[in-house]
């Protein structure tokens, strides 16, 4: 009973958030079709809304609980063969700052909603 609450819950946050987006990007609306024309506008409502349409279902439909240090290799190796080593590294350690980033700012009760 008490999963189903909380998935109504995050859901309804989550239609929400769609909405407060919209309104949110309204004032931009008008700037952007004088400057970039309509074409411009749709496409960039169209790609907000997928967007907020595909984040809500998505953590149910794609879990990554641990990633083998051996995959983590592979992608490595292959970005080296890819591209210059410098803008590997510097990928590499702007991964490492995000993620300490996030490891330190993460709070698991902000996320959950009663």
């Amino acid at each position: 009973m008490r999963s189903q609450r909380v998935e109504r819950s995050v859901r309804a946050a989550g239609e929400r958030q769609l909405v407060s987006i919209h309104i949110e990007r309204k004032a931009l609306h008008a700037p952007a079709c004088r400057r970039l024309g309509l074409g411009f506008v749709l496409k960039s409502l169209a790609c907000v809304t997928a967007l907020s349409l595909i984040a809500e279902p998505l953590p149910r439909a794609f879990i990554i609980d641990t990633v083998h240090p051996a995959l983590g290799a592979v992608i490595l190796a292959a970005a080296l063969t890819l591209f210059p080593a410098s803008v590997v590294l510097y990928s590499l350690l702007g991964a490492l700052v995000l993620n300490a980033m996030i490891a330190f700012n993460h709070r698991r009760d902000r996320y959950i909603t009663t």
